[in-house]
């Protein structure tokens, strides 16, 4: 199980279900997650006005965080089942 270095403050994790093998360190793992987010609000945002306003549905939100970190977590999209991710 890969570990990250926290620095006081940080909340602590393990990197189980980390895609990419190539992170090594908060900053590998930010860049990745900023470009996955980037994509998904190119996604997200370009879709056209929801007149019924309903946007806050468990789906939507559940499909929206699996878009945001699909490319860098296994567990994209899925409820907690641990106290660290």
């Amino acid at each position: 199980m890969k570990k990250f270095k926290t620095s006081e403050g940080q909340t602590p994790f393990d990197a189980s279900g980390l895609i990419p093998a190539n992170i090594r360190n908060y900053k590998d793992l930010n860049a990745a997650e900023i470009r996955n987010i980037v994509g998904a609000a190119r996604k997200h945002l370009k879709r056209r006005k929801n007149i019924a306003r309903v946007w806050l549905t468990e789906t939507f939100i559940r499909t929206l965080h699996r878009d945001m970190f699909c490319n860098v977590w296994e567990w994209a999209g899925d409820y907690r089942d641990s106290e660290f991710h």
